[in-house]
């Protein structure tokens, strides 16, 4: 069976994408797959009304991008493997193309068969503001929700029988647990999809550099119904990453919170579902770097995301199909 894994990238623009080459310059290197880029960046902040229609969905065909529509979206397979990438702020349009482009090339390089892959790019309002650094963080953060509505719009429109996969970085990572958390019939800052029966997504998740509370998935707590939707969930943690280090200024300059992707969840004890969660230091191979095109970059990290990502076998858990993962302290 298939997996779906949606790709969220922050800072795209285009309004002409058709006239835009992919970053390699050519078409998709293998040729069974498919790469598309689905943005939100047209629709306002507290814009509900029929989302998934009015997002802006473009196909590469051979190295450019061909607009489409959900519709030619959801006419493929309901069993085609796709891959889903979310990434956070400050990225500009070139720059959000380059990192999904660089993700889709790793994984599709490690591939273990032919399996066709699908390959989205998700793209939300991310531009640098002009400004402080520390400001801009904090419009960015107050998107979340707004991302988080519009991904779980588009997320409602699968087959459940589409296996799904969801990676994000930064304040990507919000953005995904918070559709899951809304696909699970929660409620984010007045956000809720439709009211309707909806079986469960199964989905594989990573997180990677996660820009939320560590305590958001306890339950009760903003996240709290997310893990519902999930198979398994792998969280990278770094106690090192310089740019989660002041996270708390989201907030007020002595704030307690601390990001899930610095320190792992809190009160993991008392979480039902703690054991689909899965955490790996990350430390030794990223120092204090935060960018998700570091964690692309290095072999073992991508060793550990792949069966997370790219599901291939729903016989054994991801953990159980690399020897790397583990469930310990990430501080250690």
């Amino acid at each position: 069976m298939g997996v779906a894994v949606l790709v969220v990238l922050s800072g795209i623009s285009l309004a002409n994408a058709q006239s835009r080459r992919s970053p390699s310059g050519g078409g998709v290197p293998w040729p069974q797959d498919q790469v598309w880029i689905v943005s939100s960046r047209g629709l306002g902040g507290r814009s509900t009304e029929k989302v998934a229609e009015r997002l802006q969905y473009w196909r590469n065909v051979n190295g450019g991008w061909v607009a489409s529509n959900l519709a030619e979206f959801l006419q493929q397979p309901k069993d085609l493997t796709t891959s889903i990438f979310v990434t956070g702020n400050y990225y500009r349009e070139r720059e959000t193309i380059e990192a999904g482009w660089l993700l889709y090339q790793r994984l599709a390089a490690h591939r273990t068969n032919n399996r066709p892959l699908r390959f989205v790019i998700w793209s939300w309002p991310s531009d640098p503001v002009p400004g402080r650094r520390l400001q801009d963080a904090k419009i960015k953060f107050a998107r979340m929700d707004a991302g988080s509505y519009h991904l779980a719009s588009f997320l409602d429109q699968f087959d459940r029988a589409t296996p799904v996969s969801l990676c994000g970085a930064s304040f990507g990572a919000g953005i995904v647990v918070g559709s899951l958390e809304l696909l699970a019939g929660g409620r984010l800052s007045g956000f809720r999809l439709p009211d309707g029966a909806r079986q469960p997504h199964r989905a594989r998740v990573v997180l990677i550099g996660g820009a939320f509370d560590n305590n958001w998935l306890l339950p009760g707590r903003k996240y709290g119904g997310a893990l519902s939707q999930v198979e398994q969930m792998l969280v990278f943690v770094n106690p090192r990453d310089l740019a989660l280090r002041f996270y708390n200024r989201l907030y007020f300059r002595h704030s307690p919170a601390q990001a899930i992707g610095r320190t792992g969840p809190s009160g993991m004890a008392c979480i039902d579902e703690a054991g689909k969660l899965y955490l790996f230091n990350s430390n030794a191979y990223l120092g204090h770097r935060h960018a998700p095109r570091y964690y692309f970059y290095s072999p073992t990290l991508m060793a550990t995301m792949q069966p997370f990502l790219w599901v291939l076998d729903r016989s054994s858990p991801p953990a159980e199909q690399t020897a790397i993962v583990q469930r310990t302290d990430p501080r250690r």
